[in-house]
């Protein structure tokens, strides 16, 4: 992910933070939010494409991979 969309995924995870009405970002908050901020920004190979993967669920594979800290 690019640096702008780094910044977009730490503002997303504040707003999430709010709306909660936390006055801090758990990692909670970057998890619930990364799919809706990362999906459009990966671009797949073309032999990732052939093979059925998509960016929603290279995203869910990633997120289900990193543990979060506690």
């Amino acid at each position: 992910v690019s640096t702008r969309g780094a910044l977009a995924l730490a503002t997303a995870a504040r707003i999430e933070a709010a709306l909660r009405g936390g006055s801090h970002v758990l990692p909670d908050d970057v998890k619930r939010v990364a799919p809706w901020v990362l999906r459009h920004r990966l671009i797949l190979s073309p032999d990732a494409i052939l093979d059925g993967i998509n960016a929603q669920d290279e995203v869910d594979r990633l997120l289900n991979q990193v543990p979060v800290p506690r």
